[in-house]
C-alpha cells in the first residue's frame, strides 16, 4: 500500500539553495560573480568592488603629491630648476600655491576612483585593469621624482 504524495520532492534547501537553473552560475569567473554580487548590493552595502585596487592607487597618488610638493618648494628657494609638468596642475600651483595643487591633484584621484567604480559594475576585470594601469603609470612619475629629488639634494 503506497501513500498519497502531496507535492514533488524539492531538493534545493539540500543543495544550498541551488536550483538547476543556477547550476551554471558557478561556472562564471570569479569577476563575473563580483560583478554580480555588487549590482545586487547596490552602492555602500559591503565592500566595494575595487578595494585593494584603489588603495594602491590613492597610495601612489599621495606619493606623487609628496614628492611633487617636495621638488616644488625646494627648487623655488633655490632656482626654477624644476616645475609641476602637468600644465593645468601647474595652473593651480601658479594661482593657489601648494594648497591648490594638493586640492586638484586629489579631486583627480577621486574622480578617477569613481569612474573605476562606475566601470566595474558593469565588468570588474576591465575596471582591475584600469586601476592596475593607471598604478603604474603613476609608480613611474613616483620614481623619477624621487630620483629628480635625491639628485636635488
Amino acid at each position: 500500500m503506497s501513500l498519497p504524495v502531496r507535492g514533488s520532492f524539492d531538493s534545493s534547501h539540500i543543495l544550498g539553495g541551488l536550483t538547476s537553473a543556477a547550476r551554471p552560475a558557478m561556472s562564471k569567473t570569479r569577476d563575473e560573480r563580483l560583478s554580480d554580487e555588487t549590482r545586487a548590493k547596490g552602492w555602500f552595502r559591503g565592500h566595494l568592488p575595487l578595494e585593494t585596487e584603489t588603495t594602491f592607487f590613492i597610495l601612489v597618488n599621495v606619493l606623487d603629491i609628496v614628492l611633487t610638493v617636495a621638488l616644488v618648494s625646494l627648487t623655488r628657494e633655490q632656482d626654477d630648476r624644476y616645475h609641476e609638468g602637468n600644465p593645468v596642475a601647474r595652473f593651480f600651483l601658479d594661482h593657489w600655491g601648494v594648497r591648490g595643487l594638493v586640492y586638484y591633484k586629489m579631486a583627480m584621484v577621486g574622480f578617477v576612483c569613481a569612474i573605476a567604480q562606475l566601470i566595474a559594475r558593469r565588468n570588474l576585470a576591465v575596471a582591475r585593469r584600469l586601476m592596475y594601469g593607471l598604478t603604474a603609470i603613476v609608480a613611474v612619475v613616483v620614481a623619477y621624482s624621487a630620483f629628480l629629488l635625491s639628485r636635488a639634494l
